[in-house]
């Protein structure tokens, strides 16, 4: 039986667009052991993927990745290719440490002496999305066409944990008879967002078709911005307080899911749900690199013209105000079939 480890340590949306790997060497190689080493923060919702078979946590030391500690961790397993997907001098050391003979990684930075086998990509060119850039990890293993006949993955979130978050939101007010939308309006720094003013403004829009429950979604750091966003709007306000799991089953809930670019977005397309998703035009941050995967998503950008836009100018230029709520307005209205529709 073939095992594979496949190690990504960074964020949640990351981790979700690298899952779609463990499809592709499960459907070709069958009984295949698929192991996934990912930060514990982001461990829940690897473990929703029927694909996975094995989660190793990444032991750390403060914020730094323990390297004597996950060698240790290592130390026995064997695995007949490592996908090291995160390049990072730590990781790549830690896989050469324990002793693999087939590890894969990016060909392009100075320890990469340290894989055997380098793909080389240049991900800051922005020639593909990220899932396919993941997937291109695979060409040890498989040939382009191979690659190219891929599918995004499906997440799969328990009964009882469904259960769960639908109990949250009846207690918390929600009309079981309405359809659910989720505004999640932060995104921990990781792209330009619509500003708090126009993520108020959709949110009133929406309240008032008043045949919604509107749910506004963040982490506990995240407060503020969910009240800015609630605020005259009646919406049930859930932050802080959810496990990751139990995040994941309050978004299965729910007929759409709003968002900037972030974790939460890929996880409502991974699960199959509609999603809004609102982008800037800077290349790295861009719908084609980090837009959602699915037939079901849909998005927004600056309605300027900019060209080798960089976060500085967008600030300065105030891109991300010109996205019209009016029009994100109407595509909700014809994707849930509520209200006027123009």
């Amino acid at each position: 039986m073939k095992k594979f480890l496949i190690v990504r340590s960074d964020r949640i949306g990351d981790v979700v667009l690298t899952l779609p790997m463990a499809k592709l060497l499960k459907k070709h190689f069958g009984e295949a052991q698929i192991s996934f080493m990912c930060d514990t923060y982001a461990a829940p919702v690897v473990r929703l993927c029927p694909e996975i078979d094995e989660v190793i946590e990444i032991r750390k030391s403060g914020s730094k990745i323990d390297i004597a500690g996950n060698i240790r961790l290592l130390k026995g397993k064997t695995f007949d290719n490592v996908f090291v997907v995160s390049s990072e001098f730590r990781l790549a050391f830690i896989m050469k440490a324990a002793g693999f003979r087939k590890i894969t990684g990016n060909g392009y930075r100075l320890y990469s002496f340290l894989y055997t086998h380098k793909i080389y990509d240049h991900r800051s060119k922005v020639e593909k999305h990220e899932l396919e850039y993941n997937l291109s990890m695979l060409s040890s293993e498989f040939s382009p066409a191979e690659i190219s006949r891929s599918e995004p993955v499906t997440l799969s979130v328990p009964e009882n944990v469904k259960s769960a978050a639908r109990e949250i939101l009846l207690k918390a007010g929600a009309n079981k008879g309405k359809k659910n939308i989720i505004i999640h309006p932060g995104s921990g720094g990781s792209s330009v967002d619509l500003p708090l003013t126009k993520m108020n403004e959709l949110a009133r829009q929406i309240s008032a078709l008043g045949e919604c429950n509107l749910i506004i979604t963040g982490s506990s750091k995240e407060s503020k911005q969910c009240e800015i966003v609630a605020a005259g709007t009646g919406a049930i306000i859930v932050q802080g307080n959810l496990s990751l799991d139990l995040f994941a089953g309050l978004i299965s809930c729910t007929d759409l899911l709003i968002a900037n670019s972030t974790g939460p977005l890929h996880i409502a397309s991974a699960l199959g749900l509609n999603t809004i998703g609102f982008y800037s035009k800077i290349r790295v941050l861009s719908t084609k690199r980090w837009g959602p995967y699915s037939s079901k998503g849909y998005t927004f950008e600056p309605e300027i013209d900019c060209s080798d836009c960089t976060r500085e100018q967008c600030e300065r230029l105030d891109c991300m105000n010109t996205i019209d709520t009016k029009k994100v307005l109407n595509l909700v209205t014809r994707i849930l079939n509520v209200g006027i529709q123009e």
